[in-house]
């Protein structure tokens, strides 16, 4: 049995696919090999708190929240020190300093990093990865861990893994664009395609995250023609449903990507970086 702790930020500017892969982790972890998890995350809220609380794991968050790297360093390392753990799972896009790594290897702490594109994967034990071309691409020298890159190491929650219900879909197209969408590419899928919805008699689905803050801004924007339906923060088994019964998707690229992949759908993917697009 194994204790080990998960540093990653889940916010309206970062998204929340980081915690949702790695609740995903922990979970099966958990179930499957009795490891202990705990997470550590400094920009918490309400839902973020109550949505792993739900699934039973301890969060650790400072009392005094900083973004600078060494209170970050200096906080897990004290995590460390008080709740003994025996590896560290980084989910999280920042440079931690070598003398950091240096100080936990000395403490026995294995390493594990999830898709990481930073230079701090050099110092991982373990790295994982979906098999996206930056991963092959990366400069991998200095590295003595080991790096797990395919489909079989690629995280999908359990939902978009069962068997697929409805063979036939129907004449729907579904938009997903993340927990939060901070750029609102919901509204621009919307304004770009209504026309031809309306034209071809589509039903468009319009999946919205917890985080979504521009309902108004999409309400406003929807042709009164438009045949659609809106469902915000819906759970996992629901969107793997919804995915079966539309012909295909127009989705941000992220987690949603694989899940639409996983039930053997087509989507169209908006990227909003260059990473995001070679991977796509």
């Amino acid at each position: 049995m194994y204790k080990c702790l998960i540093r990653l930020e889940s916010t309206r500017e970062v998204g929340h696919g980081h915690l949702i892969r790695c609740l995903t982790l922990a979970e099966n972890m958990h179930k499957k090999d009795n490891w202990i998890f705990e997470f550590a995350i400094i920009n918490t809220n309400k839902d973020i708190i109550q949505k792993i609380q739900s699934f039973g794991f301890q969060i650790n968050s400072p009392i005094k929240k900083s973004d600078i790297i060494e209170d970050d360093e200096e906080w897990i390392l004290m995590l460390v020190e008080e709740r003994f753990f025996d590896c560290i799972v980084f989910d999280i896009r920042r440079n931690y300093r070598s003398s950091f790594f240096k100080s936990l290897k000395k403490k026995g702490i294995k390493i594990i990093g999830i898709d990481d594109p930073t230079k701090k994967r050099i110092y991982s034990d373990l790295n994982i990865y979906p098999p996206v071309p930056d991963a092959f691409s990366l400069n991998w020298e200095g590295f003595k861990g080991i790096n797990k890159i395919g489909w079989g190491y690629t995280i999908i929650r359990k939902e978009f893994l069962d068997k697929k219900i409805i063979k036939n879909p129907n004449k729907t197209i579904i938009i997903s664009t993340g927990g939060s969408d901070p750029n609102n590419l919901t509204c621009l899928i919307v304004e770009s395609i209504q026309e031809l919805i309306i034209k071809f008699s589509y039903k468009l689905v319009i999946i919205l995250g917890s985080d979504y803050i521009f309902q108004e801004d999409l309400i406003n924007l929807l042709d009164v023609q438009l045949n659609y339906k809106i469902y915000k923060n819906i759970s996992a088994l629901k969107f793997a449903r919804l995915i079966d019964s539309s012909e295909f998707g127009i989705i941000s690229f992220g987690m949603t990507a694989f899940e639409f992949l996983a039930r053997d759908k087509p989507a169209i993917h908006l990227c909003i970086s260059n990473s995001h697009y070679n991977s796509a």
